[in-house]
């Protein structure tokens, strides 16, 4: 069982703040203002859509729970005029961008990770998050341009030691360059 540093701690906790930063910012003029929450806060609005994707390794897992409202001002964000999309489309994109980014983070120290599709899945099964035994468990309520709003949960469970060493400084500003296999 990992017993992870303060230092570790504080690399998850900006790790994760900049993947969700990169991830559902359409551009870095918008306000983002990101709280940390009780996990139990992050899934109390039962109309919530629950999306989830993990990062993993042969290690650990990193599991990336989004819990976000189908409302007037959240389609407005992340819909725009993007013409026949549907909400959760548009939302499994910004999931995928805001896991990408965390990928990418790190796998500057950590190789052979792979990452999953978004997968959505019902609200009540926030409620098993436990059952993962997770060695770590952080979640956030985040207001995008004072009108949008996610909420956040990043749940780490390892199977053997793992140590999160990521030079902050290097973590790029930049979006990312398209992958192709």
């Amino acid at each position: 069982m990992n017993k992870f540093s303060q230092q570790e701690i504080e690399t998850f906790q900006r790790i994760f703040l900049h993947a969700l930063r990169k991830g559902l910012q359409r551009n870095s003029l918008e306000s983002f203002v990101a709280t940390s929450v009780s996990t139990d806060a992050s899934y109390s609005d039962k109309e919530a859509i629950l999306i989830v994707m993990t990062v993993s390794s042969f290690a650990f897992r990193l599991m990336v729970l989004f819990n976000v409202v189908e409302n007037q001002l959240n389609r407005e964000y992340f819909i725009g005029d993007t013409p026949n999309q549907t909400f959760v489309e548009a939302f499994y994109e910004v999931a995928n961008l805001c896991c990408g980014a965390l990928n990418r983070d790190i796998s500057r120290d950590i190789s052979h990770l792979g990452m999953s599709v978004p997968v959505m899945l019902t609200q009540s099964c926030m409620e098993y998050i436990d059952a993962l035994n997770p060695q770590y468990l952080e979640s956030y309520s985040i207001t995008l341009n004072e009108t949008a709003s996610v909420h956040a949960t990043l749940c780490l469970s390892c199977s053997a030691p793992v140590s999160f060493s990521t030079d902050l400084s290097q973590i790029e500003e930049d979006a990312g360059a398209l992958e192709l296999f």
